[in-house]
């Protein structure tokens, strides 16, 4: 726009007008003039003065601590500047992403439409003319300043540089050692062998009383967590009990929760969807009847008496069960006074153990000591080692681990999930660094659990699971105020413009969400769902998103949710959607236009039928999970968005959908740099070999990869024969594989990679249903394969003669209908097998081969008791030992006499 000429205009007033009004009208304009020509170069100095406010909030942190109540005011204030600027930054550099984007694409009709008119509603600015548009971005940037000048005025009054808080010490400096601290061994544990002795003698020993309690109580942080640890993972106790059982309760359990995770924990994770309570506990007892088993509740408090009361009632019913009871009582004055003694605590002892390490200077060590005087006076009730150790965190690990105080006391989650919400809130900082922000925050997750703010807490399916320990919870939740808020039986906040960061806990006797308790939060860039169980909310209210419109993070994973309202295409900031485990079914078009969206999380969706067409947009989208149980094949999915491989940020697509109606061919797949996991399915729609090579599965950093064709015979002949052995020997994957599996491979012979000696880090092969193949690949040589599956390959008779196998600890062969000998190993036996399970191979007549391994297999085990599972049409877990199991097969004659004294 000319800006001159529009001034020049201006003096063409009638002159008529009182020359005061002319002079009036003329400065209005000038100023006018000043405002919206110069958004430009606010904008840079704005984004200046954002660095700037950062740099001094990171200076703030770095100071051990700042008692001054004003001064932790006025940081929460600038704070709240540092926000309001990032938003506002943030809008305008998505609206020219989105102007860009707009005037480059070619194409025309209503998709284009929708775009532009989206671009601008959701940055409020509706369909305001430029001019306007321009204003309102001047008059927010001249708010912005407004607001700096008189929160620098209180910084001079505040003397914040004069030094309100001590400077953080070279100790924060300290870096992890080098080995992998999700390998920690409880074997580490020092000073706990007399009490572990004495507890596993108790449990081994023999009780008249029916269900006999040991309870292991103390303060906070004294280590009884790791001593019941300990005991549980002994051997004799392993031994001991026919089932051993881990439940670690949270704040607010009550029975119904914990009878649930019980039966699921006896069920080897497999989901209980059982709600009556009274149900609940029947089915326990069915459960546990006849059984010697172990239970241990972690953290379960000494008043909680009517909670054991109902629930030892199914508990009764096992054999003679016994229970570590593992209450975090409340403790007396005296037992409160020897806090103080800061080494007999383990926990405090490890958190400042990892503060001092590799710190040799004496002054140092007296530092510590002093400031550890100082913070005994506290009266917040926490740890002083564990507040020291949080002040001397540097600035981005602090601001993580205070983001970590959302999640409910003990809720478990994965490494990758909470690395991905920190990126989503821009907690991440290269600062120079070429890695990528997910290793960058790697980092950051590992180095806070090597400082124990995280535990591991067990697996759950492949995933490794960590939690934080209580009384780190509770030190998350002290630090983050008030700027982190769950909101849960009635709890608000007096400053809601402050909190950033909140999750709703939903009870399940609650009939509805409290979505109402939201409204007033309206600078929240963070919102979880939490539920108990499942949420059983199936939808959110349409205007919700219409006022939180600085969320970055939305998850409402675990809920029942259907649909999203078409509103939440208007969350511009929005940087990860999460909706794991929900209803839903297709997701509104609206969500293609969040153009900042970095991960949109869809995993176990079992009824999502696609996803929207125009997800090709989302050019920032770098993680998309899609993940579905591999096991049971649950999925409705039918087809790919067109133009996928335009996501060229994407490093994680957990499915891959192969079609030949819409063009979403294996070829999207070029130049996409994925990791982890992926399922490519229907790949009898590949057409053309060549489309399987430009796929260029060898580059992606693929762990578990599932190559998957249809399980229907396709009428028109598709990838017959020699077609489909051609596309499979292009998709060969990256050698550092670990897990791989083909389901339906119509081919006679599997590719030369499959077996390949180069694979070293697979562990899992599953070889299903390919029914044409009549004989193995060479897998025996593949030096690192723990477990082989082979299920449904009928044209195989005979396993073969193999080398190798040096690894191997499970085998599973299934619905086998002709396999008639097992396969013969060199040397005669599998050195490391150690679980053998074959079902409905009813033509295998010739076992004589297996005597030597099983005896070798009982020798080894014998120490563990641990069993076989070796049977024909019997269940998958029935179990039994060699002697019984060579007894069946002479019963059924299946072993010749004079070959079973050949090979006695």
């Amino acid at each position: 726009m000319d800006w001159n000429n529009l001034l020049s205009k201006a003096t063409s007033i009638p002159k008529f007008l009182p020359d005061k009004l002319v002079d009036w009208l003329f400065s209005c304009a000038q100023s006018e003039y000043s405002l919206i020509s110069g958004v430009e170069d606010e904008i840079d100095k704005l984004r200046r003065t954002s660095e700037r406010i950062h740099h001094l909030l990171t200076d703030a942190e770095e100071r051990r601590y700042i008692e001054d109540k004003s001064v932790k005011s006025w940081l929460l204030e600038l704070k709240d500047v540092a926000f309001a600027a990032d938003e506002l930054l943030d809008r305008h550099q998505t609206q020219l992403k989105l102007s860009s984007l707009d005037q480059s694409s070619g194409e025309a009709g209503p998709s284009r439409k929708r775009k532009r008119s989206w671009s601008l509603l959701s940055l409020g600015l509706g369909h305001e003319p430029v001019l306007l548009q321009r204003r309102t971005l001047a008059t927010q940037i001249a708010k912005i300043n407004e607001r700096l000048e008189e929160i620098a005025k209180a910084r001079k009054k505040f003397r914040l540089e004069a030094g309100d808080g001590r400077r953080r010490g070279r100790t924060g400096e300290s870096s992890p050692p080098s080995q992998s601290v999700a390998s920690y061994e409880w074997s580490h544990v020092v000073g706990r062998e007399d009490e572990k002795a004495e507890i596993v003698t108790a449990l081994t020993s023999d009780h008249r009383i029916l269900l006999p309690v040991l309870p292991i109580y103390g303060a906070p942080g004294i280590g009884k967590t790791t001593l019941a640890k300990l005991v549980y993972n002994d051997a004799q106790v392993e031994n001991y009990f026919d089932l051993r059982i881990w439940v670690g309760l949270s704040k607010g359990f009550d029975v119904r929760r914990v009878t649930k995770e019980i039966i699921e924990a006896v069920d080897d994770g497999e989901k209980c969807n059982i709600s009556s309570l009274d149900a609940l506990l029947r089915h326990l007892s069915c459960k546990v009847s006849g059984r010697k088993f172990l239970l241990v509740l972690d953290n379960l408090w000494a008043e909680n008496f009517q909670f054991w009361e109902t629930l030892r009632l199914p508990l009764v019913a096992g054999g003679i069960p016994a229970r570590v009871f593992e209450p975090t009582s409340e403790f007396g004055k005296d037992q409160q006074e020897d806090r103080a003694e800061v080494p007999r605590i383990p926990l405090a002892a490890k958190l400042l153990g990892c503060l001092l390490y590799n710190v040799t200077e004496e002054d140092a060590w007296e530092d510590m000591l002093i400031e550890v005087c100082s913070l005994e006076e506290d009266k917040n009730n926490i740890l002083p080692s564990l507040m020291i150790s949080y002040n001397h965190l540097n600035y981005h690990l602090k601001q993580c681990f205070k983001y970590c105080s959302m999640f409910p006391n003990g809720y478990e989650f994965d490494r990758d999930e909470l690395v991905r919400l920190w990126m989503a809130e821009g907690l991440i900082q290269r600062s120079g660094s070429r890695s990528t922000l997910e290793v960058i925050g790697g980092r950051y997750f590992d180095n806070l659990l090597w400082r124990s703010f995280f535990e591991v807490s067990g697996n759950q399916g492949q995933k490794q699971k960590y939690r934080m320990p209580s009384l780190i919870h509770d030190l998350a939740r002290l630090v983050s105020k008030p700027e982190s808020l769950v909101v849960e039986h009635g709890v608000s906040c007096d400053k809601p413009e402050w909190v950033r960061y909140a999750s709703l806990f939903h009870q399940n006797d609650q009939e509805t969400v409290a979505f109402d308790k939201l409204y007033r939060y309206e600078k929240l860039r963070t919102f979880k769902l939490y539920g108990e169980f499942r949420v059983g909310v199936k939808q959110v209210p349409a205007d919700l998103f219409l006022k939180l419109t600085c969320l970055q993070v939305l998850d409402l994973s675990f809920s029942e949710i259907e649909e999203l309202p078409d509103s939440v295409g208007d969350l511009i900031h929005l940087r990860y959607l999460g909706l794991y485990r929900t209803e839903i079914q297709r997701l509104p078009e609206s969500v293609c236009w969040l153009y900042n969206l970095q991960t949109l999380e869809l995993g176990e969706c079992f009824r999502l039928q696609e996803l929207p067409k125009g997800t090709s947009y989302m050019v920032n989208l770098r993680h998309l999970g899609l993940h579905v149980d591999w096991e049971t094949g649950a999925d409705s999915m039918m087809s790919m968005p067109q133009r996928i491989g335009k996501l060229t940020s994407l490093q994680t697509l957990s499915r891959f959908i192969v079609t030949s109606e819409n063009g979403c061919n294996v070829r999207e797949l070029k130049d996409l740099n994925l990791r982890g996991e992926l399922c490519i399915s229907k790949l009898e729609n590949v057409v053309d070999v060549s489309d399987a090579q430009e796929a260029n599965l060898s580059r992606k950093r693929i762990d578990n990869l599932k190559l998957q064709w249809s399980n229907t015979i396709n009428p028109t002949g598709q990838q017959g024969g020699s077609d489909c052995e051609r596309v499979v020997a292009c998709l060969c994957p990256h050698i550092k594989l670990k897990c791989l599996w083909i389901e339906n491979y119509p081919g006679s012979n599997f590719p030369d990679w499959v077996g390949d000696s180069s694979f070293l880090h697979l562990e899992t092969l599953r070889l299903s249903c390919c029914k044409n193949c009549k004989q193995l690949p060479l897998i025996g040589r593949l030096p690192r394969l723990r477990n082989l599956w082979i299920k449904g390959m009928h044209g195989i008779r005979s396993m073969g003669n193999f080398v190798g196998f040096q690894s191997l600890e499970k085998l599973t062969l299934s619905d086998m209908p002709n396999l008639e000998r097992l396969f013969e190993v060199e040397g005669g036996e599998i050195p490391r097998l150690r679980e053998l399970s074959m079902l409905h191979c009813p033509e295998l007549r010739e076992l004589i081969v297996l005597l030597p391994m099983l005896a070798k297999l009982k020798k080894r085990n014998s120490a563990s008791k641990q069993l076989l599972c070796l049977v024909f049409g019997r269940p998958q877990n029935y179990e039994l030992d060699k002697d019984e199991l060579v007894k069946l097969w002479m019963a059924e004659g299946l072993i010749k006499p004079e070959r079973l004294c050949e090979n006695k």
